[in-house]
C-alpha cells in the first residue's frame, strides 16, 4: 500500500523559483531597470502618440524617430550599468556607447534632414571603430 502515497517533493522544491530569481538578477545587473521594459515603453509611447493624433493635438512630423531614440537611451543605460559593474571601460561598455551614439546620429540626421550622401561614411567609421575598440579592450 505504500505505492499509493503521494511522492515526496524533491529536496529543493523551489529550484525553479531560485533559477528565475537568478535570471532576473542577471538581467537587472546587465541592463538595469530599463532593459526588460523597453518593449513596454515603446508601446506606451506609440499609444500616446496615436491618442494625441486622434484628439487633434499637434504631433511632430517625424515622431517615428522615437523608435531610434528610445533604444539609444536604453543602450546608454546599458553602457552606464556595465561601467558601474566593472569600474572600467571594457568591450561591453564601448559597444553600448557606440550603439547609442550611432542611433543618436541617425535620429538627428532624420530629424534635421541632413544629407545622407555626406553622412553614410560615419556608419563605416563607427562600425570599424567599434571592432577595433572591442578587440583592444578584450
Amino acid at each position: 500500500m505504500d505505492d499509493l502515497q503521494s511522492p515526496s517533493p524533491p529536496p529543493n522544491a523551489d529550484w525553479r523559483e531560485a533559477r528565475r530569481a537568478e535570471r532576473r538578477q542577471r538581467l537587472v545587473s546587465r541592463y538595469g531597470w530599463i532593459g526588460p521594459g523597453m518593449g513596454g515603453v515603446l508601446l506606451v509611447l506609440l499609444g500616446v502618440i496615436f491618442l494625441a493624433q486622434n484628439f487633434g493635438y499637434p504631433v511632430p512630423e517625424k515622431w517615428w524617430t522615437i523608435f531610434l531614440l528610445v533604444p539609444a537611451l536604453g543602450a546608454s543605460f546599458a553602457a552606464w550599468n556595465a561601467y558601474q559593474r566593472d569600474g572600467k571601460l571594457n568591450g561591453e561598455t564601448i559597444a553600448a556607447i557606440l550603439g547609442a551614439a550611432t542611433l543618436l546620429v541617425i535620429a538627428a540626421a532624420l530629424i534635421f534632414d541632413f544629407a545622407w550622401g555626406m553622412l553614410w561614411p560615419l556608419a563605416l567609421i563607427a562600425v570599424g571603430g567599434g571592432i577595433l575598440l572591442r578587440a583592444y579592450w578584450r
